[in-house]
């Protein structure tokens, strides 16, 4: 799972260390990156999330946050995550917040890895 630092210059504790100039940081380790995201210093950045095309950014990962809804909408699809009955792209990146975070607790994993 890859996170970015989106609360504070640098974040140094429980063997991460990240700062504004190198903000990403990717762990194998679900129970920490769900501890990282729920302390709101951390978002998650969707792996297979893309900048738009034409932006010159074709490759560059985005947090959840600044995804569109057609983003959203298509990184739920890719996981599995139903959004029915949101609305708002706030309500859509919670759900898929807790969808991740539910199968994080139940050793689920969404990377699409074998």
């Amino acid at each position: 799972m890859k996170l970015k630092l989106i609360k504070g210059r640098s974040y140094n504790a429980i063997g991460v260390n990240v700062t504004e100039k190198q903000p990403s940081f990717e762990t194998a380790d679900k129970k920490l990156a769900a501890k990282l995201i729920k302390s709101g210093y951390f978002t998650l950045i969707a792996e297979s999330a893309k900048a738009d095309s034409g932006s010159g950014n074709e490759n560059k990962e985005i947090p959840l946050e600044k995804m569109t809804t057609a983003q959203l909408e298509a990184y739920a699809k890719e996981k599995n995550i139903d959004l029915t009955g949101a609305t708002k792209n706030a309500d859509r990146i919670a759900k898929i917040k807790t969808a991740l975070d539910a199968a994080n607790d139940n050793g689920v994993d969404f990377s699409g890895e074998v």
